[in-house]
């Protein structure tokens, strides 16, 4: 877990019905996993401590990501296109 994470309880306190509450430090980060994980009857947590990452980087991966995604959907429109238009 990075040092941009805020913790709100002991996650080495692995006590049943204990609860440990993520945020993260800066406003210009976003949490990426659980905002709360519980420890369960068998002294195990419910999921992994997230990680804060910064949105600007974040947003400029989902628009890579997106243009990715809308090229491939474009190319399979056309193949779809060129398909009927050969039938």
């Amino acid at each position: 877990m990075g040092d941009n994470v805020h913790v709100n309880g002991d996650l080495e306190e692995a006590t049943f019905g204990n609860v440990v509450r993520f945020s993260c430090k800066f406003n210009n980060e976003i949490l990426f996993g659980p905002q709360e994980i519980y420890c369960d009857e068998n002294g195990e947590w419910s999921g992994q401590a997230p990680q804060c990452k910064g949105a600007v980087k974040y947003a400029v991966q989902n628009k890579k990501q997106e243009a990715q995604e809308g090229l491939l959907l474009g190319k399979k429109k056309d193949e779809e296109k060129g398909k009927k238009g050969k039938a």
